[in-house]
Parts: C-alpha cells; sequence; structure tokens
C-alpha cells in the first residue's frame, strides 16, 4: 500500500521486535518515507482521536486475550476518524469448528513440549500420519484431509503462531459485530 500511495501516510505497530525489525528491513530496501514501524503492545497504544482512516488488524482478534480483544476494538474507534474504517480479521464460525477440531488435536499432541520447534515438528508428523491414515474422498473425509493438507503447507512460524498459539479463539460474526458496536449508535 506505501508503494501504491506514496501520498498517504502509515502507521504499524507490533509487540514483536523480530517483526517491526523485518518490517524496518523492508522499508530500506524499498526506500519508503511514508511508513513509520514501533514496537508497541496493543493495550499500550493510545492514538489520537480521529486520526487515521483505516486500521487494520489482520491476525491478531482470535489470537489474543478478551482484554486486548477490547484494546483492540477501543484503539478502533478512537483512531478512526468519522467516515473511517476498520478491518479486523478473525477465525468465523461455524466454518472455523473443523480447523479448531485439527488445532486441539496438535496442541493435545505438542502441550508437554517446550522447544518451538519441536512443537512444530511433532505437529508436523500428526498431521501427516492423519494424512496416511485417512479415507474417503468425498465428505467429511475430504474436508478434513483438505485442512490437514493447508495446515501442512504453512510455514513454521504461520503453524506455530496460528495453530499451536495459546490463544485461537474463532467467534460468530453476530459475536464479533456485537463486540464491536459503538454503543449510542445504530
Amino acid at each position: 500500500m506505501a508503494l501504491a500511495l506514496p501520498g498517504a501516510s502509515f502507521v504499524g505497530v507490533d509487540a514483536a521486535p523480530k517483526a517491526i525489525a523485518r518490517g524496518q528491513g523492508l522499508i530500506a530496501e524499498l526506500g519508503l518515507e511514508n511508513v513509520t514501524l514501533e514496537v508497541r503492545a496493543i493495550e499500550d497504544l493510545s492514538p489520537a482521536p480521529g486520526a487515521f482512516d483505516y486500521v487494520i488488524a489482520h491476525g491478531v482478534y482470535s489470537w489474543v486475550s478478551a482484554a486486548v480483544r477490547d484494546r483492540l476494538l477501543a484503539v478502533c474507534r478512537e483512531a478512526l476518524g468519522d467516515a473511517g474504517v476498520a478491518y479486523v480479521s478473525y477465525n468465523a464460525l461455524p466454518g472455523g469448528r473443523l480447523r479448531q477440531a485439527l488445532r486441539d488435536m496438535l496442541v493435545f499432541h505438542t502441550a508437554e513440549l517446550a522447544d518451538p520447534r519441536e512443537r512444530v515438528a511433532q505437529a508436523r508428523a500428526l498431521l501427516r500420519f492423519m494424512l496416511e491414515g485417512a479415507v474417503g474422498e468425498h465428505g467429511l473425509g475430504a474436508v478434513m484431509r483438505a485442512q490437514a493438507e493447508g495446515m501442512l503447507a504453512r510455514s513454521d512460524a504461520t503453524l506455530l503462531h496460528d495453530e499451536l498459539a495459546e490463544v485461537n479463539d474463532a467467534v460468530h460474526f453476530h459475536e464479533f459485530a456485537a463486540h464491536a458496536a459503538v454503543p449510542g449508535r445504530g
């Protein structure tokens, strides 16, 4: 977006210093002057009221505690101008139930492992084991196979972040909409 909109300003935040460092490397490599990145937790954000036209929170809502979710949505309300738009992605139900079932198996299978690399390796081993024993090209078997294959195709970092994370809560759309609703507005 920063490349396509050189007249716009972009601010990125992440609590992970390594993610910010990777981003700063890309900014330098591309010679971008309209992007600022900072290491900061959502709980510590205090945006100027109405300072942003857009807030994008991708890969956050389902993977943080309820208190951080509350703060994320409060930041959206505080930061956005009257015509501002918040884009908040999350794992949605009921479609996410099959993925959730596989995640539950992976978390149980790797619960005693402290080393992230070993957790990912064992999660991959379980997914491969399940695929080898999967029967059926139709119905539930085919859907579960597709979910397991999709998980195996992910990078180690994504598998660790998404499926083996301590928090990964899928919600129904109506639950998200109720949570995101601004009191006093229809």
